[in-house]
């Protein structure tokens, strides 16, 4: 893929974001039963003074600004055992990172194991400082040693009208290379149940205790927290009915705290198929999260942050290859109490898709994207702004599968 030279604005400085190729490589291949091993590789190659011309979209690398990753992964799941063993590593190559060349590895170990009522699992990462692997992938944070471990107990009962229970623990902790295991950044420990009933609805229940260091004043969620460490806890519960029937529904409820922050939070969806062709599916999600105080904030920065998110998503499928899908997405969110909500973003989606019984795929898909504007000299985040239309795109897309 080939990206062209854009310019844009970022915290008021204008930046240009040269012409850049794209291109990633991945092989599988399965070996025994149920096993694999592979190798991939992620390159960014952009140009290396932006001049305003587009070039040819071919393969190319570049002497500065580059990121380059090749990895290998295998799993191997053992039949008689039931064990499960999966390993990953990494290494990155990213120009400009400490004044030179960035050289840092990742490296991934996990190990599990189930029966009919049991299960564990055990884990550890190893992400390197200079890790730049988010360059073409999604990498929540480096310079991390993390250990996890999780415990499952999933007996069935088939009495009372309950079909199964589950109870289960799971333990996250992260250090950096610096501090060592002695002094964490994070941990993130969480005991949780569900019943499951014979006609297919289950509910969900769950506490988690965690534990986080802020290095510097950071805006989660909407709110601004001043550095330092916090521990905070969380409880959930919920349902979700059966999927199969022309009617379902999810609810997951959470309230607690975040970072010291009062934490409340409702997550519904329902979902409708009056015919087996046509479906339709709603969502809404409502996160508030309130500071008791603006300790440590300055005046530009909010203590308070209420969001809510519509989402509703149609699908129609006129045969078993030919289907048409639609979602409109609308956020608002209010920065005080007292003030309404402000409308900021609308999102609209219409996909066209045809797969073919031999393996080729055609896709054609529009998307609207308008935004309020920040930038904008009389944008006021606690007042409703007049939204703009910020992109239109049309993309077409054509897979032709070949058989070797």
């Amino acid at each position: 893929m080939q990206t062209r030279e854009t310019a844009f604005i970022d915290d008021g400085l204008l930046e240009i974001e040269p012409e850049t190729n794209w291109h990633a490589l991945r092989l599988r291949h399965g070996i025994l039963n149920r096993s694999s091993i592979g190798v991939i590789g992620t390159f960014k190659e952009p140009e290396s003074t932006p001049d305003g011309d587009v070039s040819i979209p071919l393969p190319r690398f570049s002497k500065n600004g580059y990121n380059r990753v090749v990895g290998v992964d295998g799993s191997f799941a053992f039949v008689n055992t039931r064990h499960e063993f999966q390993f990953a590593g990494a290494q990155s190559w990213t120009d400009g990172i400490s004044g030179g060349l960035g050289k840092e590895s990742l490296w991934y170990l996990n190990q599990s194991w189930r029966n009919q009522n049991f299960n564990y699992q055990l884990s550890y990462t190893d992400i390197g400082k200079n890790f730049e692997g988010s360059k073409m992938g999604f990498i929540l944070r480096k310079d991390i040693r993390s250990p996890r471990a999780a415990v499952g107990f999933t007996p069935l009962i088939r009495k009372y009208g309950i079909r199964s229970i589950s109870l289960g623990t799971n333990y996250e902790y992260y250090a950096n290379h610096q501090t060592g295991f002695s002094n964490p950044e994070s941990w993130r420990y969480q005991n949780f149940g569900t019943i499951t009933l014979e006609e297919g609805t289950t509910f969900f229940l769950s506490h988690t205790i965690n534990f986080d260091t802020l290095d510097k004043t950071t805006k989660i969620t909407g709110v601004h927290f001043p550095q330092g460490e916090y521990r905070f806890n969380r409880s959930t519960t919920g349902f979700f009915t059966n999927a199969g029937k022309r009617l379902s529904a999810t609810l997951f409820a959470s309230q607690g705290s975040q970072y010291g922050a009062d934490l409340k939070s409702i997550n519904l969806t329902t979902v409708l198929k009056p015919t087996d062709r046509l479906s339709t599916e709603w969502n809404i999600n409502w996160n508030r999260v309130e500071r008791a105080d603006r300790i440590g904030l300055a005046a530009t920065e909010f203590d308070f942050n209420e969001t809510m998110i519509n989402r509703l998503r149609v699908n129609y499928s006129f045969t078993t290859e030919l289907f048409l899908t639609t979602l409109v997405q609308v956020n608002s969110d209010k920065r005080a109490k007292n003030k309404g909500y402000h409308l900021n973003t609308i999102i609209a989606n219409v996909l066209l898709a045809y797969r073919m019984d031999s393996g080729h795929t055609f896709f054609l898909a529009f998307n609207q994207f308008s935004d309020d504007n920040p930038d904008d000299p009389g944008y006021d985040p606690f007042n409703p702004f007049s939204l703009t239309s910020a992109s239109q795109t049309v993309v077409a897309k054509f897979s032709y599968l070949l058989n070797l």
